[in-house]
């Protein structure tokens, strides 16, 4: 069975700039608030089955109504009340920043050199609402060097993704049969590699 949850309002803003900074240098920012909140969320559960329990405290931190007869003989239900929480997986601030800048030789060859950041928020990463969803703020640094000879036909780049090997989680959920035992979704670690590129004509 699916429920959706009943309503939510979701407002905010952003900002987007890019910038040239001289003949050969580039800079982009992005901002971006984010008030996402649940108007009412409440579903049911199953409780118990013929005086046994089936529904762990556990398994929610939302507010827990008392039991009540299920549609079933020998069951019960709760329901679970979400209302006012923040929806999953929206942080309240979110941010990019970068900057590159494209060197010049006097072969026409050029070395581009590239700096970007990404941060967002603590946010929750199901609805469950148990303690280990909630996952703290993330600053990530990326650095990139590209060389690329006269004419473009090829190119190598060298680069470190994630400098600060910052663990960045992207999902998660609840084990149904083990709560509060979560598992989670999580970007790559630090990255250090080197691309290489030929054009075949």
């Amino acid at each position: 069975i699916t429920q959706n949850a009943g309503s939510a309002t979701i407002q905010g803003g952003n900002i987007d700039l890019v910038a040239l900074v001289g003949d050969a240098g580039r800079f982009n920012l992005f901002a971006e608030y984010t008030d996402a909140t649940y108007d009412k969320f409440r579903y049911d559960t199953a409780y118990s089955i013929f005086g046994s329990p089936l529904f762990n405290p556990a398994s929610t931190g939302c507010g827990v109504g008392s039991p009540f007869a299920g549609p079933m003989f020998g069951t019960e239900l709760v329901n679970i009340n979400c209302d006012g929480f923040q929806l999953p997986r929206s942080p309240k601030w979110a941010a990019s920043a970068g900057y590159d800048h494209t060197f010049t030789f006097g072969d026409a060859s050029t070395l581009n050199a590239a700096v970007n950041m990404q941060y967002a928020s603590a946010r929750w990463l199901n609805f469950d609402y148990v303690k280990p969803e909630r996952v703290s703020a993330y600053t990530v640094f990326d650095f990139d060097l590209t060389y690329m000879p006269a004419g473009g036909h090829w190119s190598v780049a060298g680069y470190v993704h994630n400098i600060g090997n910052e663990a960045v989680y992207t999902g998660g959920g609840e084990q149904a049969f083990v709560p509060p035992l979560v598992y989670a979704t999580i970007n790559a670690p630090r990255t250090v590699g080197i691309r290489v590129r030929y054009d075949i004509h």
